[in-house]
């Protein structure tokens, strides 16, 4: 569903996505160990991020927008378009 901003509405995950993000989770933290910087660690846990379920776009986007200016936004975009990419970068969007 649009909203009138013409952003995409945020999508609901269902049980199935919330495994596999915990699981992708699961193996990139065991990578990240000792190579992650303090600052990213700092930022997971500043968001609430969890590795039990895709985060919450809404609740990451009241902290990021005030911690940063930027956002998340769903779109139906796949940014194989650089020109898109920069554009959505220039909109403090990702």
């Amino acid at each position: 569903m649009t909203k009138n901003n013409g952003e995409i509405e945020f999508k609901k995950f269902s049980e199935e996505e919330n495994e596999v993000w915990k699981l992708l989770c699961e193996r990139q933290l065991k990578n990240l160990e000792g190579r992650a910087s303090s600052i990213w660690r700092e930022g997971w846990r500043i968001l609430s991020l969890d590795t039990e379920r895709v985060p919450d776009f809404v609740e990451v986007n009241k902290k990021l927008k005030e911690l940063t200016g930027w956002q998340v936004v769903m779109t139906d975009i796949e940014y194989e378009d650089s020109a898109l990419w920069i554009s959505a970068l220039a909109n403090k969007k990702t």
